[in-house]
């Protein structure tokens, strides 16, 4: 289901602008996004929902709004578009510098390179929930359209019903790492052990709950002084402490990780 609206505003500094967000139901098991397009002096509220068939949860969604504001501003016959948005995906699969594993990341990233043919698209990171009336909107515009109650109706229509229920979704993690591999290796060691490395961790995708992206890049270049980077997006940090002990990932880790590496360097951070 789509739906769109428009109200007058005043004109905007550029051509068109839009802040765009998803959210994701789990008593339904449905995504939904929302956006807020400006354009001229006038203001398009977009908003539409699907189910989760891939386990994506709000991040469908996300992706979702970024595509609606760019076929409503072509529609519109606008040639120049910036998006602001506040999950990284957005912009690194628009940009093909995150890998599409999913359907749903392979589909929005080709329809990305088509409405960047035909128009300028620009990207800007916002912080989630920080008070920016745009992304307010966009989030409220994502999180009714996937059916999950407005915060201020909560007490009204069930009581029994705890306000913590309906908070706003905690931050995304990324997760970083990188490692250095044991010198006294060979280089064709080395090779083989990157190389499992990489097919074993990017194959916990859809066995570790909240585990959303993972990926692996064995090819640093000369300037570097690590030798692999795992680059994971986790839906919360409790999907992060979740992760940590997590059977599968353990098992990776003990059998073509931790016998191979000498260094470790992590950072874990909101986005």
């Amino acid at each position: 289901m789509n739906t769109s609206k428009s109200n007058e505003i005043l004109p905007d500094e550029v051509t068109a602008a839009a802040y765009t967000d998803g959210s994701y139901n789990p008593q339904n098991g449905m995504w939904g996004y929302g956006a807020f397009l400006y354009a001229g002096n006038t203001e398009y509220e977009l908003s539409g929902n699907g189910e989760d068939r891939y386990g994506g949860r709000q991040i469908q969604g996300e992706i979702t709004a970024a595509l609606a504001v760019c076929e409503k501003a072509l529609s519109m016959g606008i040639r120049r578009l910036e998006i602001f948005y506040d999950y990284e995906g957005v912009r690194q699969w628009a940009m093909r510098t995150w890998k599409t594993n999913k359907p749903y990341t392979k589909d929005y990233a080709a329809k990305m390179q088509k409405y960047r043919q035909q128009m300028e698209i620009s990207f800007t990171h916002v912080k989630a929930h920080t008070g920016i009336e745009g992304n307010e909107k966009a989030d409220e515009l994502a999180r009714e359209a996937c059916g999950i109650i407005n915060h201020n109706d909560i007490t009204s229509v069930n009581h029994k019903c705890n306000n913590t229920d309906y908070k706003k979704e905690k931050p995304m993690i990324k997760h970083i790492i990188l490692w250095k591999l044991d010198e006294t290796k060979t280089d064709k060691e080395k090779a083989e052990i990157k190389k499992n490395m990489k097919h074993h961790l990017e194959g916990l995708a859809g066995k570790v709950p909240g585990l959303l992206e993972i990926k692996i890049n064995i090819n640093p270049l000369p300037s570097s002084n690590a030798d692999v980077m795992l680059d994971s997006t986790l839906e919360n940090e409790e999907a992060l402490t979740s992760y940590a002990v997590h059977p599968e990932h353990v098992t990776v880790a003990n059998t073509y990780v931790r016998p191979y590496t000498t260094e470790r360097i992590c950072m874990d951070y909101e986005i």
